[in-house]
C-alpha cells in the first residue's frame, strides 16, 4: 500500500499523490457490530484524577464508512476563508478556541477501543493554529504568479480553478494532505488522531487564507457552514488583549461547563442511532433484491471516457457561478416547469455528458447519488447548528441521450427522488449503499478500468442557502468555498451548490488525471451553458 507523505514544514505543501486498493466507504461483509451497549455516550476518565474528564462513544457505521474512506483519500472536507487582510494570530487562535467549545464534536479525536474506532472528546479545545508562510507565492513552471483579482462573469457563468488563482493552489493542496491514512481498521494508530487541522497561509499583498480541513466522519455540509459562520462570528469579537493562555484561563470553569453540558445534553449519536423507530425496517429477502438489483445494475453506467485510469490520483476542483441575473432565470424556468435547482443540475451533469460523447439518439444510462441532510427526520429532530455527519443517500440512473428534453429530465430526477423518499430509501438502503460501495473499493476490477467510480455525479438534494455573506464582507472575506475530496472512491464529478446573495455557485470537484482539467473545464462549461440556455428558452 502506498500512502502520502504529510508535508513536514510549512513550505512543504505539497503531498504525494496515491492509490489506496484496500479501504473505502462501505460495510465490511460478516463484519456486524451490536451497538446497543456501546453505542450511547458515556464519560470516562483517562490518566489520573487531574486528567481531562473525556466523553466516547464507537462510531456509527456511516462514521466508520467515513474512516475507511478518507484512508484511500475520498472524504478530506476543506474550508477556505480568503480574507484581503492579514490575520492576528492569537485573535484567530481564541476564535477556534471558541468554535470547539461551542461543538464537542470539533473537539474529538479518533481512538480504537477494543479494535474498534471510537470518538474521545475532550471537554478542552486541542487545536492550535498552524501558520503557513507563503508569502512568496507560489512556483509553478518556474514561474511565480501573483495574486488575482475577481474576474468578471462571462456570459455563461464564471469558471476558476486552481491552476488559474494561486489561493486555491493552497486549497488543492489541503483537499490533498492526507493525515488519516493509517486511520483504517486494518492499521490501527496508538496515538489519537485529531479530526480537525486548522492552517494560517500567510499570501502575498497582505492576504491571508484559512483553511479548515476536517474529517467528513464528523462535518457534513450543514456542519461545515455552520462552523464557518460561527468561526467569522468569533473573529468579529475577539479578545485580543488576552493571550491564548490567559483566555483559556477565563474560559476555565464556563468553558468546561459548556463542553460538558453540549456532550451530556446532545449525545451526538451516530445516524444510524436517531432513525425513528420502524424507518430504516426492510424484510432481509428485499435486502438481497436491492443488492443484486444494484450491483447488476451498476454493469450499465455509463461515464465520460477517462483519459489516464492507471495514475496516481489526486483531487481537483473548479469554482464555476452563475450571475444574479441568469440565477433568477433559473429558478424562474425551476418553478415553471415544476422542478428544482437539484433536477436542473441532475438535467445538466446527464445532458452535458451525453453531449460529450455525442450520443446523438443512442441512450446511455447514468448514475447520480444524491446527499440529504436528515436531521429533520431524525429521533429527536436535530437542529441544522449541529456538527456532526448526518447525511444519507440515494442512488438513482437515467436513461440519457443528446436529444432528451432539458426539462422533461429535470423533473424525471426531482420525482424520482421524491418517490424515493417517500418510501423511505433514505433510510431503508444505507446499509446496502454502504456495501456496495466498500465492495466497490476491495474489489476494484468490478468497476470500470478499476477506477472506483460509482456515478457520474454526486449532488446535494438542496442547494445550500449561505448566510453570512453581510458577516464575510465586513470581514475583508474576498472568497470563500468548501469542498470534500473523491480520488478514492467516488463519481466523476462531486457538486457542492450554494445561494449566495442571489447567485449559484458551485464548487465540482473530480479525480485527476483520471479526468484531464481540459476534459472537466469542458464538462462543467456545457453544464452552465445548458443551465443558462434551458432558463432563457
Amino acid at each position: 500500500m502506498t500512502v502520502p507523505t504529510v508535508a513536514q514544514t510549512p513550505d512543504e505543501l505539497m503531498v504525494a499523490s496515491h492509490s489506496h486498493p484496500a479501504a473505502g466507504k462501505g460495510d465490511v461483509s460478516g463484519e456486524e457490530i451490536v451497538r446497543e451497549d456501546i453505542s450511547q455516550e458515556e464519560e470516562v476518565v483517562v490518566g489520573g484524577e487531574e486528567e481531562d474528564k473525556v466523553h466516547s462513544r464507537i462510531l456509527g457505521d456511516t462514521e466508520h464508512n467515513w474512516c475507511r474512506a478518507v484512508g484511500s483519500g475520498t472524504g478530506i472536507t476543506v474550508l477556505a476563508m480568503l480574507f484581503s487582510r492579514p490575520l492576528e494570530i492569537s485573535a484567530l487562535q481564541l476564535a477556534v478556541d471558541a468554535v470547539q467549545l461551542q461543538h464537542p464534536r470539533l473537539r474529538s479525536q479518533l481512538v480504537w477501543v477494543d479494535s474498534k474506532p471510537a470518538f474521545r472528546v475532550s471537554s478542552a479545545p486541542n487545536v492550535k493554529v498552524e501558520v503557513v508562510d507563503a508569502s512568496q507565492g507560489v512556483e509553478r513552471n518556474n514561474v511565480v504568479e501573483e495574486m488575482q483579482e475577481e474576474e468578471e462573469p462571462t456570459s455563461v457563468g464564471e469558471m476558476r480553478d486552481a491552476e488559474e488563482y494561486e489561493w486555491m493552489v493552497h486549497v488543492e493542496n489541503e483537499l490533498n494532505t492526507n493525515v488519516w491514512s493509517s486511520s483504517d481498521q486494518l492499521f490501527q494508530c496508538l496515538v489519537p488522531q485529531p479530526m480537525f487541522v486548522v492552517r494560517l497561509h500567510i499570501l502575498p499583498k497582505n492576504y491571508s487564507l484559512l483553511t479548515i480541513r476536517v474529517h467528513t466522519a464528523i462535518c457534513d455540509r450543514v456542519s461545515a457552514a455552520t462552523v464557518m459562520m460561527d468561526l467569522l462570528k468569533a473573529l468579529r469579537h475577539p479578545s485580543s488583549s488576552i493571550d491564548a493562555d490567559d483566555n483559556f484561563a477565563r474560559l476555565g470553569n464556563e468553558g468546561e461547563s459548556l463542553a460538558v453540558s453540549a456532550c451530556k445534553n446532545n449525545k451526538l449519536m451516530a445516524i444510524e442511532d436517531a432513525i425513528p423507530p420502524g424507518q430504516a425496517n426492510k424484510p432481509f429477502w428485499a435486502h438481497g433484491i436491492d443488492l443484486i438489483g444494484y450491483s447488476l445494475g451498476s454493469r450499465r453506467h455509463a461515464f465520460l471516457p477517462f483519459a489516464d485510469p492507471d495514475e496516481p490520483r489526486r483531487s481537483k476542483f473548479i469554482h464555476a457561478a452563475l450571475s444574479v441575473e441568469q440565477t433568477q432565470l433559473l429558478l424562474n424556468g425551476c418553478s415553471k416547469e415544476s422542478t428544482s435547482i437539484y433536477g436542473a443540475l441532475c438535467a445538466a451533469g446527464l445532458k452535458a455528458a451525453a453531449f460529450l460523447k455525442e450520443l446523438a439518439r443512442r441512450s446511455e444510462h447514468y448514475a447520480l447519488i444524491t446527499l440529504i441532510d436528515c436531521r429533520e427526520y431524525l429521533e429527536p429532530k436535530l437542529s441544522q447548528s449541529t456538527v456532526g455527519f448526518y447525511h444519507s443517500a440515494l442512488l438513482n440512473t437515467h436513461h440519457v441521450n443528446e436529444v432528451t428534453d432539458f426539462w422533461e429530465l429535470a423533473r424525471r430526477c426531482s420525482s424520482t427522488l421524491d418517490n424515493a423518499m417517500k418510501n423511505r430509501k433514505h433510510f431503508t438502503d444505507m446499509g446496502d449503499l454502504n456495501f456496495l460501495m466498500f465492495q466497490a473499493i476491495t474489489h476494484p476490477a468490478l468497476t470500470p478500468s478499476s477506477s472506483m467510480r460509482t456515478s457520474q455525479l454526486v449532488l446535494f438534494r438542496d442547494p445550500a442557502l449561505v448566510e453570512i455573506e453581510d458577516l464575510a464582507e465586513d470581514m475583508g472575506v474576498k472568497h470563500y468555498l468548501g469542498c470534500s475530496s473523491i480520488h478514492g472512491v467516488g463519481p466523476a464529478l462531486a457538486i457542492f451548490d450554494s445561494v449566495r446573495k442571489g447567485a449559484l455557485h458551485f464548487t465540482g470537484v473530480y479525480p485527476s488525471p483520471l479526468y484531464s482539467p481540459s476534459q472537466m473545464r469542458s464538462y462543467v462549461n456545457a453544464m452552465l451553458g445548458l443551465l443558462v440556455r434551458s432558463s432563457q428558452s
